[in-house]
């Protein structure tokens, strides 16, 4: 049996992990490096507190975790069903990878959730850094116009889900920070590094994270009627009211960027293949209107459907689904507002981009495992749900 010392020795590990997860990307230039060493800090710490500290997991969901082994059981079916055609097994890990995710985040919440969401907060604040370093160095360093769109440095390369993982980052920041703090100069802190945020997305120029995100402060608002969050709120419509000045052609000339039609034939490939999907099989999404041909129909919950089956995608929704109860039932405390939040902004932000979540870590991760991993989270410390709330969190 491992010593408490040394179970402190693999939470911090861990700590030390999700630390990597949240902010290595801005600074590394291959995915290699950022993998390994996230499987050093937060799987392997996670799979060995699991084996010599099982007794801490007792207060872990049932059925969470039942939905969660379901899904991923579903996810090996299809793949070993499909290799006969893509010679392929190798993402038989992403489920074991995920899952030890979601324990690495429960085993530093249980250990002590108030410091858990504040280190939270801490990798959230300094991603704000790496915002205003991406937004520097591609319009000052690289000398782009203004009006052109850009991705962040590192490892988050794609424009969109980029957007999408800072769209996150920044509210952990506002759920977590500027929500709660009554201090001047944390008040201070959390304004530069919004600020931040807010240009990196405004210059990202991805419209459908700009609509996720303006709902999901409008939720924050509406939860913690807080004056602070309607000022953010207005100030970002005031911020994309410019942009619409400046540059009109942003908001008109994109159109919907062809989604309805991707979607639409998505769809028509989802039920083509609606039993078992097409597993990690190339396909193509192609639009009459456009000479251009699509590797995914720009929307996750078809992308799951396409690739894994009614099946995959039921079971996707039903895991999801029991996230946000749980982090309703615990949204007055402070992870569980700012898992709702987050639950909240990713399933719309996915709507309008975003391909299957069995993955390994990247810019999707913030909008898929991060939340979960927060749900699971919730109630495994001394921090309990509010008993008029509700009686029994499931």
């Amino acid at each position: 049996m491992i010593g408490s010392n040394k179970e402190q020795y693999l939470v911090r590990a861990i700590y030390f992990g999700f630390f990597i997860l949240f902010c290595a990307h801005w600074l590394l230039t291959s995915n290699t490096p950022y993998h390994k060493l996230i499987i050093v800090f937060i799987w392997v710490p996670a799979f060995l507190h699991v084996c010599f500290y099982s007794s801490r997991y007792k207060s872990l969901s049932r059925t969470g975790a039942g939905l969660y082994l379901f899904a991923a059981a579903w996810f090996s079916f299809v793949v070993i069903y499909h290799a006969q055609s893509t010679h392929d097994l190798r993402e038989l890990k992403i489920p074991l990878y995920a899952g030890l995710t979601l324990l690495g985040f429960f085993a530093i919440a249980q250990a002590d959730q108030e410091k858990c969401t504040r280190f939270l907060l801490i990798f959230a604040v300094l991603g704000g850094i790496g915002a205003w370093a991406s937004w520097l160095f591609f319009y000052l360093v690289e000398g782009k116009s203004l009006l052109s769109r850009h991705p962040a440095i590192g490892l988050w390369s794609v424009i969109i889900p980029a957007a999408q993982a800072t769209g996150a980052l920044m509210l952990l920041v506002v759920s977590l920070g500027l929500r709660k703090t009554t201090r001047p100069l944390l008040n201070a802190v959390f304004v530069v590094t919004l600020a931040g945020y807010s240009i990196f997305l405004i210059a990202n120029q991805s419209r459908g994270v700009w609509l996720a995100l303006l709902f999901a402060l409008v939720i924050v608002a509406l939860l913690s009627r807080n004056r602070k969050i309607y000022l953010l709120f207005g100030f970002f419509v005031l911020a994309l009211g410019l942009v619409f000045i400046l540059d009109n052609s942003v908001f008109l000339k994109r159109g919907v960027s062809f989604r309805s039609e991707l979607w639409e034939q998505g769809i028509k490939h989802a039920l083509d293949n609606w039993l078992v999907g097409l597993g990690f099989e190339k396909f193509q999404v192609a639009i009459a209107s456009s000479k251009k041909v699509w590797s995914h129909p720009h929307n996750m919950f078809i992308d799951i459907a396409i690739r894994f089956g009614a099946v995959g995608l039921i079971s996707w929704l039903l895991l999801w689904g029991w996230a946000i109860v749980r982090a309703y039932q615990y949204r007055f405390t402070d992870l569980g507002m700012a898992t709702l939040v987050l639950l909240i902004y990713s399933g719309v932000v996915v709507q309008t981009d975003g391909i299957a979540q069995w993955m390994k870590p990247n810019p999707g991760w913030f909008v898929t495992w991060l939340p979960l991993a927060m749900a699971f989270a919730l109630g495994g410390s001394k921090q309990k749900v509010i008993p008029e709330d509700i009686s029994e969190p499931l």
